[in-house]
């Protein structure tokens, strides 16, 4: 049995069965870059489908440190309010009174 390379004439073409394993041998590599290529994107995909998740959870976080803040903000403006006005009418009921 020849070698693929015993049938390549001098201009270092190969030609007959050669040339086939030699074609075989090419498309064979460009399955294998494409199925490489597609599982690279399919992981790809998948982080960053893992990204948008944890970005939506921070979100989801932060949305809801924010209420508790603002919640708390507005329970001590309601507090402080009270407490003046409070004070005042305390004040006002002293000065008829008095």
């Amino acid at each position: 049995m020849k070698s693929p390379k015993a049938a390549c004439p001098k201009d270092g073409l190969p030609t007959g069965s050669a040339r086939q394993v030699q074609q075989l041998l090419q498309e064979i590599g460009l399955v294998l870059h494409d199925h490489a290529v597609s599982r690279k994107d399919r992981e790809v995909e998948r982080k960053k489908k893992v990204l948008e998740a944890k970005i939506a959870s921070l979100k989801e976080e932060f949305d809801s440190a924010r209420e508790d803040l603002n919640k708390t903000y507005v329970e001590e403006e309601m507090r402080r309010e009270f407490m003046n006005k409070n004070r005042t009418d305390t004040m006002k009921n002293r000065d008829s009174k008095g």
